[in-house]
């Protein structure tokens, strides 16, 4: 026997549910949030170009590895919320005007030192978080459980990448 409150649990997972052939209001804020996270992201994977090109010092060995991964898994997540978008039929945008335009993320200026590349590279980490957490939210209003999975997996590695240059940073404190 069905108790009322599983029925109620069933109910609304059938509410938040949905199929693919989103109606365009449903993927108009979602698509606003996802060229957002686009943006952001596509300027932070390019300061970490930046710093992978650009880091000197005793650490150079570790950050200019650790950096290039860091950029070269953006680039792939960069392809997917671009891929996500044009599921929605719409148009990610694709020119660095824009991007620097939409992003949350500054562009900023030539830092000299490693640990200033780090402490630059966590704050903006913490930028793209917020933004992937705001299109979560956006996501989950309308039952869009393909992009709440693409954004919660961006954020696992975010988060795992978060970790690893915070603890970096604690030796040089």
């Amino acid at each position: 026997m069905i108790t009322i409150k599983l029925f109620k649990m069933i109910e609304s997972r059938k509410k938040t549910f949905a199929k693919l052939g989103y109606s365009h209001m449903d993927t108009a804020e979602i698509v606003v949030h996802l060229n957002k996270i686009l943006a952001t992201h596509s300027v932070f994977q390019q300061k970490l170009k930046r710093f992978h090109w650009n880091v000197t010092g005793q650490d150079f060995f570790d950050l200019h590895e650790l950096f290039e991964r860091m950029y070269s898994r953006a680039a792939k997540e960069i392809d997917a919320t671009a891929e996500r978008i044009r599921l929605f039929a719409q148009k990610p945008l694709a020119s660095f005007n824009d991007y620097l335009k939409h992003s949350e993320i500054k562009e900023g200026k030539d830092e000299s030192t490693a640990f200033e590349m780090t402490k630059i590279v966590l704050e903006d980490i913490r930028v793209l978080l917020e933004c992937m957490e705001e299109g979560i939210q956006a996501a989950q209003e309308v039952g869009d459980n393909g992009t709440e999975y693409m954004l919660k997996e961006q954020i696992y590695y975010l988060e795992k990448d978060h970790w690893m240059l915070t603890s970096w940073v604690k030796q040089l404190v």
